[in-house]
Protein backbone atom coordinates (compact mmCIF):
# COMPACT_ATOMS: atom_id res chain seq x y z
CA UNK A 1 0.00 0.00 0.00
CA UNK A 2 2.96 2.22 0.64
CA UNK A 3 4.36 1.96 -2.63
CA UNK A 4 1.12 2.47 -4.61
CA UNK A 5 0.51 5.43 -2.26
CA UNK A 6 3.87 6.42 -2.92
CA UNK A 7 3.82 5.65 -6.87
CA UNK A 8 0.64 8.39 -6.87
CA UNK A 9 2.34 11.17 -5.18
CA UNK A 10 5.66 11.00 -6.88
CA UNK A 11 5.37 8.96 -11.05
CA UNK A 12 4.03 10.73 -13.86
CA UNK A 13 0.53 9.96 -14.41
CA UNK A 14 1.44 8.02 -17.94
CA UNK A 15 3.80 5.95 -15.61
CA UNK A 16 1.31 5.41 -13.71
CA UNK A 17 -0.95 3.89 -15.15
CA UNK A 18 1.83 1.39 -17.11
CA UNK A 19 2.05 0.34 -13.52
CA UNK A 20 -1.48 0.08 -12.11
CA UNK A 21 -2.13 -3.15 -12.73
CA UNK A 22 1.02 -4.47 -11.68
CA UNK A 23 0.63 -2.73 -8.27
CA UNK A 24 -2.77 -3.67 -8.38
CA UNK A 25 -1.92 -7.53 -8.57
CA UNK A 26 0.75 -6.80 -5.79
CA UNK A 27 -2.08 -5.67 -3.79
CA UNK A 28 -3.95 -8.73 -4.07
CA UNK A 29 -1.26 -11.25 -3.77
CA UNK A 30 -0.10 -9.46 -0.47
CA UNK A 31 -3.59 -9.65 0.88
CA UNK A 32 -3.74 -13.38 -0.01
CA UNK A 33 0.09 -13.83 1.04
CA UNK A 34 -0.96 -12.58 4.50
CA UNK A 35 -4.20 -14.85 4.86
CA UNK A 36 -2.78 -17.71 3.84
CA UNK A 37 0.28 -16.75 6.14
CA UNK A 38 -2.19 -16.97 9.23
CA UNK A 39 -3.97 -19.99 7.99
CA UNK A 40 -0.49 -22.21 7.02
CA UNK A 41 1.59 -21.25 9.99
CA UNK A 42 1.60 -22.89 13.34
CA UNK A 43 -0.52 -22.62 15.69
CA UNK A 44 -3.24 -21.74 13.13
CA UNK A 45 -2.54 -23.91 10.69
CA UNK A 46 -5.50 -26.19 10.35
CA UNK A 47 -4.99 -26.42 6.72
CA UNK A 48 -1.12 -27.13 6.74
CA UNK A 49 -1.74 -30.53 6.13
CA UNK A 50 -4.38 -30.57 3.79
CA UNK A 51 -4.21 -31.83 0.17
CA UNK A 52 -6.19 -30.69 -2.47
CA UNK A 53 -9.13 -33.40 -3.30
CA UNK A 54 -8.16 -36.13 -5.08
CA UNK A 55 -4.88 -35.24 -6.03
CA UNK A 56 -1.41 -35.33 -4.20
CA UNK A 57 -0.85 -31.57 -4.35
CA UNK A 58 -0.43 -30.21 -1.01
CA UNK A 59 -2.66 -26.61 -0.24
CA UNK A 60 0.95 -24.83 1.60
CA UNK A 61 2.01 -24.89 -2.19
CA UNK A 62 -0.69 -21.97 -2.82
CA UNK A 63 1.52 -20.03 -0.22
CA UNK A 64 4.58 -20.24 -2.52
CA UNK A 65 2.34 -19.56 -6.07
CA UNK A 66 1.09 -16.24 -3.68
CA UNK A 67 4.48 -15.35 -3.25
CA UNK A 68 5.53 -16.07 -6.98
CA UNK A 69 2.70 -13.58 -8.01
CA UNK A 70 3.68 -11.01 -5.24
CA UNK A 71 7.33 -10.96 -6.68
CA UNK A 72 5.96 -10.89 -10.37
CA UNK A 73 4.18 -8.28 -9.92
CA UNK A 74 6.71 -6.00 -8.10
CA UNK A 75 9.42 -7.05 -10.46
CA UNK A 76 7.35 -5.98 -13.45
CA UNK A 77 5.97 -2.51 -11.82
CA UNK A 78 10.24 -1.77 -11.08
CA UNK A 79 11.47 -2.39 -14.18
CA UNK A 80 9.09 -0.67 -16.18
CA UNK A 81 9.93 2.33 -13.69
CA UNK A 82 13.73 1.49 -14.20
CA UNK A 83 12.90 1.43 -18.24
CA UNK A 84 11.26 4.63 -17.73
CA UNK A 85 14.40 6.25 -16.12
CA UNK A 86 16.68 4.62 -18.28
CA UNK A 87 14.81 6.79 -21.07
CA UNK A 88 15.15 10.26 -18.95
CA UNK A 89 18.70 9.42 -18.48
CA UNK A 90 19.23 8.97 -22.68
CA UNK A 91 17.38 12.38 -23.06
CA UNK A 92 19.51 14.38 -20.41
CA UNK A 93 22.67 13.11 -22.41
CA UNK A 94 21.34 13.64 -25.29
CA UNK A 95 20.57 17.59 -24.63
CA UNK A 96 24.37 17.48 -22.31
CA UNK A 97 25.70 16.44 -26.13
CA UNK A 98 23.43 19.01 -27.51
CA UNK A 99 24.71 21.96 -25.25
CA UNK A 100 28.61 21.00 -25.64
CA UNK A 101 27.89 21.31 -29.49
CA UNK A 102 26.82 24.61 -28.99
CA UNK A 103 29.23 25.81 -25.96
CA UNK A 104 32.41 24.26 -28.73
CA UNK A 105 30.26 26.36 -31.67
CA UNK A 106 29.99 29.49 -29.66
CA UNK A 107 33.39 29.18 -28.58
CA UNK A 108 35.29 28.40 -32.13
CA UNK A 109 33.33 31.15 -33.32
CA UNK A 110 34.58 33.79 -30.41
CA UNK A 111 38.04 32.73 -31.26
CA UNK A 112 37.74 32.40 -34.83
CA UNK A 113 35.79 33.63 -37.04
CA UNK A 114 35.43 37.16 -34.76
CA UNK A 115 38.87 37.45 -34.22
CA UNK A 116 39.78 37.20 -38.09
CA UNK A 117 37.04 39.62 -38.44
CA UNK A 118 38.38 41.83 -36.19
CA UNK A 119 41.74 41.32 -37.60
CA UNK A 120 40.81 42.09 -41.11
CA UNK A 121 38.93 45.58 -40.02
CA UNK A 122 42.14 46.51 -38.60
CA UNK A 123 44.13 45.51 -41.97
CA UNK A 124 41.55 47.62 -43.31
CA UNK A 125 42.02 50.70 -41.23
CA UNK A 126 45.92 50.47 -42.20
CA UNK A 127 45.06 50.71 -45.72
CA UNK A 128 43.18 53.62 -45.18
CA UNK A 129 45.90 55.47 -43.99
CA UNK A 130 48.35 54.41 -46.28
CA UNK A 131 46.24 55.48 -49.74
CA UNK A 132 47.41 58.98 -49.89
CA UNK A 133 50.74 58.96 -49.11
CA UNK A 134 51.66 55.30 -49.79
CA UNK A 135 49.76 53.59 -52.38
CA UNK A 136 51.68 50.89 -53.30
CA UNK A 137 51.97 49.65 -49.52
CA UNK A 138 48.09 50.32 -49.87
CA UNK A 139 48.16 47.73 -52.47
CA UNK A 140 49.54 44.96 -50.63
CA UNK A 141 48.45 45.65 -47.65
CA UNK A 142 44.71 45.41 -49.76
CA UNK A 143 46.15 41.40 -51.50
CA UNK A 144 46.59 40.62 -47.59
CA UNK A 145 43.17 41.27 -46.34
CA UNK A 146 41.59 39.43 -49.61
CA UNK A 147 43.39 36.43 -48.75
CA UNK A 148 42.26 36.92 -44.86
CA UNK A 149 38.53 36.98 -45.98
CA UNK A 150 38.70 34.22 -48.24
CA UNK A 151 40.08 31.87 -45.32
CA UNK A 152 37.00 33.61 -43.06
CA UNK A 153 34.76 32.59 -46.22
CA UNK A 154 36.11 29.17 -46.10
CA UNK A 155 35.64 29.13 -42.12
CA UNK A 156 32.44 29.86 -42.28
CA UNK A 157 31.45 27.32 -44.64
CA UNK A 158 33.03 24.61 -42.63
CA UNK A 159 30.34 25.95 -39.84
CA UNK A 160 27.64 25.52 -41.93
CA UNK A 161 29.01 22.13 -43.31
CA UNK A 162 29.12 21.45 -38.59
CA UNK A 163 25.54 22.86 -38.60
CA UNK A 164 23.55 21.25 -40.95
CA UNK A 165 20.67 19.06 -40.07
CA UNK A 166 20.59 15.68 -38.99
CA UNK A 167 19.43 14.29 -41.76
CA UNK A 168 16.91 11.43 -39.86
CA UNK A 169 15.13 10.17 -42.69
CA UNK A 170 18.28 9.05 -44.52
CA UNK A 171 19.79 5.66 -44.27
CA UNK A 172 23.26 5.17 -42.96
CA UNK A 173 24.49 5.22 -46.62
CA UNK A 174 22.66 8.26 -48.37
CA UNK A 175 23.38 10.11 -45.43
CA UNK A 176 26.99 9.94 -44.93
CA UNK A 177 26.65 10.51 -48.67
CA UNK A 178 25.59 13.90 -48.37
CA UNK A 179 27.81 14.66 -46.04
CA UNK A 180 30.97 14.25 -47.68
CA UNK A 181 28.86 15.86 -50.90
CA UNK A 182 28.36 19.08 -48.98
CA UNK A 183 31.77 18.61 -47.26
CA UNK A 184 33.67 18.50 -50.52
CA UNK A 185 31.66 21.35 -51.80
CA UNK A 186 32.65 24.06 -48.89
CA UNK A 187 36.47 22.27 -48.35
CA UNK A 188 37.35 21.14 -52.25
CA UNK A 189 38.91 18.10 -50.51
CA UNK A 190 39.07 14.77 -52.43
CA UNK A 191 36.44 12.30 -51.14
CA UNK A 192 35.74 8.26 -51.34
CA UNK A 193 33.68 6.75 -49.84
CA UNK A 194 33.27 2.79 -50.40
CA UNK A 195 30.54 0.19 -48.61
CA UNK A 196 31.39 -3.47 -48.10
CA UNK A 197 29.13 -6.27 -46.76
CA UNK A 198 24.94 -6.76 -46.68
CA UNK A 199 22.97 -4.60 -44.74
CA UNK A 200 21.06 -5.82 -41.79
CA UNK A 201 17.35 -6.53 -42.70
CA UNK A 202 16.27 -4.35 -39.40
CA UNK A 203 17.35 -0.49 -39.87
CA UNK A 204 19.16 1.65 -37.07
CA UNK A 205 16.34 4.36 -35.34
CA UNK A 206 16.35 8.22 -35.80
CA UNK A 207 18.28 8.58 -32.89
CA UNK A 208 21.17 6.21 -33.24
CA UNK A 209 21.39 7.44 -37.33
CA UNK A 210 21.65 10.91 -35.65
CA UNK A 211 24.81 9.99 -33.37
CA UNK A 212 26.49 8.49 -36.21
CA UNK A 213 25.95 11.26 -38.64
CA UNK A 214 27.31 13.76 -36.41
CA UNK A 215 30.60 11.07 -35.20
CA UNK A 216 31.17 11.68 -39.30
CA UNK A 217 30.51 15.29 -39.65
CA UNK A 218 32.71 16.26 -36.12
CA UNK A 219 35.15 14.22 -37.70
CA UNK A 220 35.18 15.64 -41.15
CA UNK A 221 35.11 18.77 -39.37
CA UNK A 222 38.15 18.28 -38.13
CA UNK A 223 39.90 17.43 -41.00
CA UNK A 224 39.10 20.67 -42.89
CA UNK A 225 39.78 22.86 -39.67
CA UNK A 226 43.13 21.36 -38.30
CA UNK A 227 44.54 18.21 -41.02
CA UNK A 228 45.83 20.75 -43.86
CA UNK A 229 44.39 17.01 -46.19
CA UNK A 230 43.98 16.63 -49.47
CA UNK A 231 41.66 13.76 -49.51
CA UNK A 232 39.53 12.13 -46.92
CA UNK A 233 38.13 8.63 -47.01
CA UNK A 234 35.36 6.55 -45.87
CA UNK A 235 35.00 2.87 -46.00
CA UNK A 236 31.56 1.67 -43.95
CA UNK A 237 31.07 -2.18 -44.15
CA UNK A 238 28.04 -4.10 -42.54
CA UNK A 239 29.79 -6.62 -40.55
CA UNK A 240 26.93 -10.15 -39.37
CA UNK A 241 26.90 -8.56 -36.01
CA UNK A 242 27.74 -4.70 -35.97
CA UNK A 243 28.67 -1.71 -38.15
CA UNK A 244 31.91 -0.56 -38.84
CA UNK A 245 32.70 2.73 -40.06
CA UNK A 246 35.88 4.19 -40.99
CA UNK A 247 36.98 7.71 -41.51
CA UNK A 248 40.93 8.84 -42.24
CA UNK A 249 43.07 11.44 -44.23
CA UNK A 250 46.27 12.63 -45.35
CA UNK A 251 47.15 15.63 -43.00
CA UNK A 252 49.66 16.03 -40.46
CA UNK A 253 48.50 14.28 -37.82
CA UNK A 254 46.64 14.57 -34.56
CA UNK A 255 50.04 15.18 -31.92
CA UNK A 256 50.98 17.98 -33.86
CA UNK A 257 47.31 19.70 -33.40
CA UNK A 258 46.68 18.37 -30.44
CA UNK A 259 42.84 17.67 -31.75
CA UNK A 260 42.73 15.21 -28.88
CA UNK A 261 42.41 18.08 -26.09
CA UNK A 262 39.35 19.60 -27.79
CA UNK A 263 35.94 18.80 -27.85
CA UNK A 264 35.57 17.60 -31.38
CA UNK A 265 37.12 14.20 -30.48
CA UNK A 266 35.92 14.22 -26.93
CA UNK A 267 32.00 14.68 -28.75
CA UNK A 268 32.62 11.95 -30.94
CA UNK A 269 33.77 9.51 -28.25
CA UNK A 270 30.59 10.74 -26.37
CA UNK A 271 28.35 9.90 -29.06
CA UNK A 272 30.52 6.36 -29.27
CA UNK A 273 29.40 5.42 -25.89
CA UNK A 274 25.69 7.06 -26.49
CA UNK A 275 25.83 4.26 -29.50
CA UNK A 276 26.86 1.37 -26.96
CA UNK A 277 29.54 1.47 -29.58
CA UNK A 278 33.93 1.46 -29.56
CA UNK A 279 36.01 4.03 -31.11
CA UNK A 280 39.80 3.81 -31.58
CA UNK A 281 41.87 6.63 -32.62
CA UNK A 282 45.35 5.76 -34.98
CA UNK A 283 47.33 8.79 -35.53
CA UNK A 284 50.98 9.61 -36.33
CA UNK A 285 52.92 13.30 -37.56
CA UNK A 286 52.52 13.48 -41.28
CA UNK A 287 50.55 10.46 -41.28
CA UNK A 288 46.81 11.55 -40.74
CA UNK A 289 44.10 10.53 -38.72
CA UNK A 290 42.04 7.60 -38.97
CA UNK A 291 38.54 7.14 -36.81
CA UNK A 292 37.20 3.28 -36.12
CA UNK A 293 33.85 2.80 -34.98
CA UNK A 294 32.13 -0.15 -34.38
CA UNK A 295 28.35 0.09 -33.53
CA UNK A 296 26.53 -3.42 -32.91
CA UNK A 297 22.99 -3.36 -34.15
Amino acid sequence: MGLRRESYQVLDPKLRGQIRHYLRLVEIMASLFGVLNLALVPPASFVNNWRLPQTNFPAAWLWGLVGFGLAWGLVRALTTIQLEVEHWIESIERMQALTADRERISRELHDGIIQSIYAVGLLLEGVQNSIPTQPERAQAQLGRVMDSLNDVIQDLRRYIFNLRSDMPDDTIKSGIQRLLRDFHINTLLETEFNVTGTPPDHTFSIERRRHIFQIVREALANTARHAEARWAKLHLHYGEEALELTISDDGVGMEKLLVSKGYGLRNIRERARLLDGALRVESAPGAGVTYHLTVPY
